[in-house]
């Protein structure tokens, strides 16, 4: 497979930081956790994330 190829099979994250969304904590990590294992089953296997305070990563 070519770096190319290899690219239409990655996810990037990027988010608000928690104190500026209007959903609880436990209501994105569902709405996340769903559209996540979709990308799977849509072929994505790798995720990268930048690690900001925020969707990145866990406070």
């Amino acid at each position: 497979m070519t770096e190319a190829e290899k690219r239409l099979h990655r996810c990037c994250f990027t988010g608000h930081r928690p104190e500026k969304l209007d959903h609880s904590e436990s209501v994105v990590k569902e709405a996340l956790e769903k559209e996540i294992l979709k990308a799977i089953s849509d072929g994505l296997n790798v995720f990268i994330t930048g690690m900001a305070r925020g969707v990145d990563y866990e406070k």
